[in-house]
């Protein structure tokens, strides 16, 4: 696997040792040194959270994936129909 595909929902499947593995290799990638890899839970799985530390300074590593970007008129409500209890979007 590149890191390239890392994507937080590939992230997730991971065990432990697949976690601290893949850590390392973005910690060597980067120049740096793998500082922490720890467990929490996270909508009832483990949730690796990783730092990497790299000329003095600390970084987490962040699985993303794709995004989009844009506004959509169509499902946007202002924040006054929120707090009006009301959320048509006029």
């Amino acid at each position: 696997m590149s890191l390239a595909d890392l994507t937080l929902d590939l992230w997730r499947t991971f065990d432990e040792v697949t976690a601290r593995r893949t850590a390392q290799n973005v910690a060597d990638h980067v120049g740096g040194r793998l500082s922490r890899v720890e467990a929490t839970e996270y909508l009832g799985a483990p949730l690796y959270r990783v730092r990497v530390v790299r000329d003095g300074q600390e970084f987490a590593l962040i699985p993303g994936g794709r995004v989009s970007l844009g506004f959509d008129l169509d499902t946007w409500c202002c924040y006054s129909c929120w707090t009006n209890g009301s959320r048509s979007s006029t």
